[in-house]
């Protein structure tokens, strides 16, 4: 009899799941959705913790001169929490703000948010985290949910490289971050995971592409606000009225971005749960499989 085909029902169910669900472009599309949002931000956020004490993290941003006056109402609000919930609840975006304007790695070589993507030979630990801010954006930016079992295969190949280096830059078990990549690309994504990912994927980005259309609204009328302002200079009370009510519906735009901005955190960090537990579930299968592989295979060699 051969191993093949010596398997038990568990084993043989989750062959099976695997050969029908686990090649699709959509699934793929998961696949790499879900390193994007879940396991590339979770690398940031151990480098993040071992370079940045969160007991030092409020004072070091407040004492930054330009952090402190860019940075969103939504993003002081994670800051605020962190020493309550620590670099948890931090997405890439924000923390590629703080490694990047607090100095905490090396800068990338062609420095940061250069015209051009980090090169091959470019592999420094602030390269990796510019490509991880990168190929994220471009992953949620996405214009189709297909991605063939090539590019699959590439992106992959990307996410490992990035956390092998940073593995041994942060002195990481080997595997550590790695085998999360491993896991998530050849196991099993049951059709359930899939479709709360797909749907929570889009909401994220159509939430997104909102608020970037609200902030550029709000850029379009404080132009029109300067513009106000230098005619209410000669042209008296008429032109004053008219900016008070151009004022009042900057605040009025600026508030629905600060609640649509705080729903969308809200979204990630609960999709961030999700999967953290579909993550332990999928390696407990794993697990499971390899014991039963060994099984089977002292059987065969009695």
């Amino acid at each position: 009899m051969s191993a093949a085909s010596y398997v038990t029902p568990a084993v043989g169910q989750l062959i099976t799941q695997h050969s029908s669900s686990g090649s699709t472009q959509v699934t793929n599309y998961a696949r790499i959705g879900h390193a994007a949002q879940q396991l590339l931000p979770e690398i940031l956020q151990d480098l993040i913790s071992i370079r940045e004490p969160t007991t030092l993290l409020h004072s070091h941003v407040t004492n930054n001169s330009f952090l402190s006056r860019t940075l969103k109402q939504h993003e002081w609000s994670v800051i605020s929490n962190v020493n309550l919930n620590g670099y948890a609840n931090f997405d890439v975006p924000l923390i590629y703000k703080l490694v990047r304007n607090l100095n905490l790695v090396p800068k990338p070589k062609q420095g940061w948010d250069y015209k051009n993507p980090p090169q091959q030979s470019e592999i420094t630990p602030g390269d990796d985290i510019e490509c991880i801010r990168r190929v994220r954006n471009e992953i949620f930016h996405r214009g189709n949910s297909s991605v063939s079992a090539t590019e699959l295969a590439l992106y992959f190949n990307v996410f490992r490289d990035i956390a092998g280096r940073l593995e041994i830059y942060l002195g990481k078990p080997g595997g550590n971050f790695v085998n999360k990549f491993n896991l998530l690309e050849n196991c099993c994504m049951d059709e359930e995971t899939e479709e709360i990912y797909l749907k929570r994927l889009d909401d994220l980005k159509r939430r997104e592409k909102d608020v970037s259309e609200k902030v550029h609204n709000v850029e379009e009328e404080i132009s029109v606000i300067k513009d106000s302002v230098r005619d209410t200079k000669t042209k008296g009370e008429k032109h004053e009225i008219d900016f008070k009510s151009k004022i009042d519906e900057v605040k009025r735009t600026t508030s629905y971005i600060q609640e649509e901005t705080t729903l969308l955190e809200s979204k990630q960090f609960e999709l961030q749960q999700v999967f953290k537990q579909k993550t332990n579930e999928l390696e407990t299968k794993a697990s499971f499989l390899t014991e039963q592989i060994a099984e089977i295979t002292a059987d065969l060699k009695m």
